[in-house]
Parts: C-alpha cells; sequence; structure tokens
C-alpha cells in the first residue's frame, strides 16, 4: 500500500495533468470554433467534392447550407466576444479540478487522523455509527469528509477560503499570493453564477468581484484572458499544495514547481495588464483576505 506522502504527490501530480488537458482543449477548441466560422464555404466545397468528405452522402443541399448557415451565424458571434461559451465551461472545469484535489486530500488527512495537528476539530467528527460501520471504505471516506466540511462551515466560504479553512486543521495550510488568490476567487464566483443562475451575475458575485464591473442581472461572459488567468492560478495554487505536502511529509521540495510558483503571480500580472490598465490597491477591497480565510 501507498504512504499518505505518495498519495498525496501522486493526487496533485494528477490535477496538474488534468489542467494540462484544459489548455490542450481550450487549444483545439479554440481553433474548431473559429473554422466553424467558415461553414458556408467548407460546406460548398464538401458538397464538391464528396468523396473527401466523412460520414454519410450529403444529399439535401438546401438542408447542409441551413445548418452550416446557422453555425457559422453562432461561431462569428462568439467569436466577436472571444468565446464566452467554450470560456465558461473551462471556467466551471477548472474549478472543479481544484475542489475535488483538495477533498481528495483531505480525505486523504483524515483517514490518519492521529497525524492531524487538528486534533481537537477532527475529534468532534461524528457520524450515525449503523450507517458508517455498514459502509464500505470508499463511503465511509466521503461521510468522513462530509462531515469535516459541515463543522466548518467550508462550503460557506467564498474563493479559496472554503479550501484553506479544511486544509489549516490538517496541517497543510499556509499563504497563497494575493493575484492567486484574487484570481480564483473570480473564477468560483463566476463558475458559481454560470452553474447555478443562468449565467446572469448575482449580488455575491458583484460583492466580492467589483474589479469585474458587474451590475447584478448582467450576463456573465468569460473571455480568453480571463480563462487563462484562471489556468495559471490553479496551476499555481497546485504548486503551492504541492510545497505545502512535502514539507508536512519531510520531503525534498520539488524544485520546478517552486519556480514555476515563483514565475505565476508574473505571468498573472502580465495578462491582466495586457488587457487593461495596472490595477490600483484599491482595486482589491481591504477587507478581501480576512473574509476568505
Amino acid at each position: 500500500m501507498r504512504n499518505g506522502s505518495e498519495q498525496a504527490c501522486q493526487l496533485l501530480d494528477g490535477a496538474l495533468d488534468q489542467l494540462q488537458d484544459v489548455w490542450m482543449f481550450e487549444e483545439i477548441a479554440s481553433g474548431g470554433l473559429r473554422f466553424a466560422t467558415k461553414a458556408v464555404e467548407v460546406n460548398q466545397w464538401l458538397i464538391k467534392n464528396q468523396e473527401f468528405a466523412k460520414g454519410p452522402p450529403i444529399v439535401r443541399r438546401e438542408d447542409a447550407d441551413e445548418r452550416a448557415e446557422s453555425q457559422a451565424r453562432w461561431a462569428k458571434a462568439e467569436e466577436k466576444k472571444e468565446f464566452p461559451y467554450l470560456h465558461g465551461l473551462l471556467c466551471i472545469r477548472i474549478w472543479a479540478i481544484l475542489d475535488g484535489v483538495v477533498d481528495d486530500l483531505v480525505a486523504l488527512m483524515l483517514a490518519e487522523p492521529t497525524q492531524c495537528p487538528g486534533q481537537e476539530v477532527v475529534g468532534r467528527i461524528k457520524v450515525p455509527l449503523v450507517d458508517f460501520t455498514a459502509a464500505s471504505a470508499e463511503q465511509k471516506s466521503a461521510i468522513a469528509l462530509q462531515e469535516y466540511k459541515r463543522l466548518l462551515s467550508a462550503p460557506l466560504k467564498p474563493g479559496l477560503g472554503r479550501f484553506e479553512t479544511m486544509l489549516a486543521p490538517l496541517g497543510l495550510g499556509g499563504a497563497v499570493d494575493d493575484l492567486v488568490r484574487r484570481t480564483l476567487l473570480e473564477c468560483s464566483q463566476a463558475r458559481h453564477v454560470l452553474v447555478h443562475r443562468g449565467g446572469i451575475s448575482d449580488q455575491r458575485l458583484v460583492e466580492l468581484c467589483p474589479w469585474m464591473n458587474l451590475k447584478v442581472g448582467d450576463p456573465v461572459e468569460i473571455n480568453h484572458q480571463q480563462s487563462t488567468s484562471f489556468q495559471v492560478a490553479a496551476d499555481c495554487y497546485i504548486y503551492e499544495l504541492d510545497r505545502r505536502c512535502r514539507a508536512h511529509y519531510s520531503l525534498p521540495p520539488n524544485k520546478w514547481m517552486e519556480e514555476r510558483l515563483l514565475e505565476g503571480p508574473e505571468l498573472l500580472r502580465s495578462l491582466r495588464d495586457a488587457v487593461k490598465p495596472p490595477l490600483q490597491h484599491t482595486d482589491i477591497p481591504p477587507s478581501e483576505p480576512s473574509n476568505l480565510f
């Protein structure tokens, strides 16, 4: 059986692999969407050269033309706004990856409660005895995780606060770069309204992310710069979690990840400054850090 340190490192490596898949998917999908803006021209070429077309023969010219026109119209409208539908999906996926790996790390630590510094918190976990004893190992882990979240009110915390609240009692807490934290707060709140509010801004997003310049009721449309920033910030957070896990298990640092961790915030700043003037310190609410942790 693998020990805790091996499992923790493997979990984080897996999360980085998933984030790399997000980068690849964005590149392929955005290219495909740009190609779709030429759907009418492509369809006309396929009709003339059906031997090169994949799938059933194109026999109804009027149907194919109508579908191609519809696809091109939608793709062109998306292109003008930097493909917000695609980047909204990426936002949702990025946050899901972070949510999943933190849950897995916490469940791993709870499986060895005597190794957790926060004995007082972990010791308060109470579950129904009958349900727990009858559960499988995987089910027991899920039951303990949900009760631990409930005790700490973790789901109610915004942004990285939901993760850091759970990690700190387990000896995996620590500092996060302000811009990384702010970027992932934006990702989490955008993800929330995309999933639960039909993509329409709510009061919570407007108050927590004033730099987005949205009003309640405005549509949330994620652009390429935003989703790229979300991906860079998510990478940085995984690097930070790897650093903490290695310290917790007394493992040597991963020099490559530590270098990327130092470079990440600067890359985020360059992405931000490339599309709008540098933020002033007043753009970040003074109360934000204390609200998040």
